[in-house]
């Protein structure tokens, strides 16, 4: 790898309990603090197996591995999963890597699902100027919440009856059917909820962003003269 993508030096950031020590690569898109406030609400037991889906640089998988945790790391981004196994060996740990959607064509269950999935909506003239890793990174489909909807309907299939499914949902994407879907299909165990930051592309292009709240897509607002939304994080267990 061209020592240029990689940060200087490791970041470290605490997950699970664990420090993280994470390089980074500008073709992967790093942890952020939607990422970061969504790691507050994971649980890992030592023993149980568990994917990652979307693992971008690692930094679940590798806290999952650090916490004895037998995990399988997916995600569509060949050079994300390079960053994941490069992250796992400087911490020490053992994490498989998968590459593909969701779960990549496997029919196996989890103890442990994490889904932090792309959720924003990005206008129109501005989706091409994005790279293909920034696509696969940030972009959730027209409305924002394709992906995640598309991870709730086949989640349950890789789910046991003690599986517990781990996904943040984000208020400047369309949430009110994600929501929906939810409470149709899992039982909520946990929820918490977060204000977290919008991206720049939001303010930048505010009109846009406006038209969707006044329609009631989105629920974004101005905390500190910075336009945020909030984010519910889930556990979530299968409906019996």
């Amino acid at each position: 790898m061209s020592p240029s993508l990689l940060s200087v030096e490791a970041q470290t950031y605490s997950v699970l309990g664990e420090t993280v020590a994470l390089q980074r690569d500008r073709r992967v898109f790093s942890p952020s603090s939607h990422g970061l406030s969504f790691g507050r609400i994971l649980k890992i037991q030592p023993g149980e197996t568990c994917v990652d889906i979307g693992c971008g640089s690692g930094i679940f998988a590798v806290a999952a591995a650090m916490k004895g945790a037998a995990v399988l790391a997916i995600d569509p981004n060949e050079h994300a999963l390079r960053m994941t196994q490069e992250n796992a060996e400087l911490n020490d740990v053992s994490v498989a890597t998968r590459q593909g959607f969701f779960f990549a064509g496997l029919r196996r269950q989890f103890d442990v699902i994490i889904a932090n999935l792309p959720q924003d909506i990005v206008p129109p003239d501005g989706l091409s100027r994005l790279t293909d890793e920034q696509h696969l990174a940030i972009v959730g489909g027209p409305l924002g919440d394709d992906a995640i909807r598309d991870l709730l309907s086949v989640a349950p299939d890789h789910m046991h009856t003690q599986s517990r499914l781990y996904v943040p949902v984000y208020t400047g994407a369309r949430y009110a059917e994600t929501e929906k879907m939810i409470r149709k299909s899992f039982d909520i165990t946990k929820r918490r909820t977060s204000t977290v930051e919008c991206k720049p592309h939001v303010s930048d292009n505010i009109d846009f962003y406006r038209d969707l709240l006044r329609d009631g897509t989105i629920d974004i607002f101005q905390r500190n003269k910075k336009w945020s939304a909030h984010q519910f994080e889930y556990e979530l267990k299968r409906k019996k």
